[in-house]
C-alpha cells in the first residue's frame, strides 16, 4: 500500500496522519467531515489503553493540525479489498469496541481489518522484520 497527501477524500477511504514523525494514527473516513478510528477522546491512546474505544471524530480532531494521507492500493491488494460501503459498515459495526493494544490491536490494525479481506503487514509488523 502507498499513500499520497490529499484532501480529495471518498468515503470509505483508509486515511492517516503522521504523529511527529514517531508514528502513523489510521482511520476510515466515512462521509460528511467524520472518521472512524480507535482512540482516546483527546489523544491517540499509546500510554492508557483503558480509555481507547473504536469512536467517530470529526476529520479536524482526527488530523490535530497533522497532513492527511489517504491510502492507494496495489492491483493485488485492489483483490483483496471489501467495498466501500462495505469498509463503513465494517468500521461502523465495530463502534465502541475496545481493547486497543500497541501492538496487537491498535489503530493501523483496525483500519486494515475493516478494509481487507486478509489480514495486512502494519508499522509493527515492519518493525520487527528490519
Amino acid at each position: 500500500m502507498n499513500w499520497i497527501k490529499s484532501s480529495s477524500l471518498t468515503p470509505g477511504d483508509q486515511i492517516r496522519v503522521n504523529r511527529g514523525n514517531i508514528y502513523y494514527h489510521h482511520g476510515i473516513y466515512i462521509g460528511n467531515n467524520n472518521v472512524i478510528h480507535f482512540s482516546a477522546s483527546n489523544e491517540d491512546g499509546l500510554l492508557n489503553s483503558k480509555n481507547v474505544f473504536v469512536r467517530i471524530d470529526t476529520l479536524n480532531t482526527f488530523l490535530k493540525d497533522g497532513e492527511l494521507e489517504i491510502a492507494i492500493y496495489s492491483d493485488e491488494e485492489l483483490n483483496n479489498i471489501y467495498s466501500k460501503e462495505e469498509i463503513i459498515n465494517r468500521a461502523k459495526a465495530s463502534l465502541g469496541e475496545s481493547g486497543y493494544d500497541l501492538f496487537r490491536n491498535n489503530c493501523e490494525h483496525f483500519s486494515n481489518r475493516c478494509a481487507f479481506k486478509t489480514h495486512q503487514k502494519n508499522q509493527y509488523d515492519e518493525m520487527r522484520e528490519r
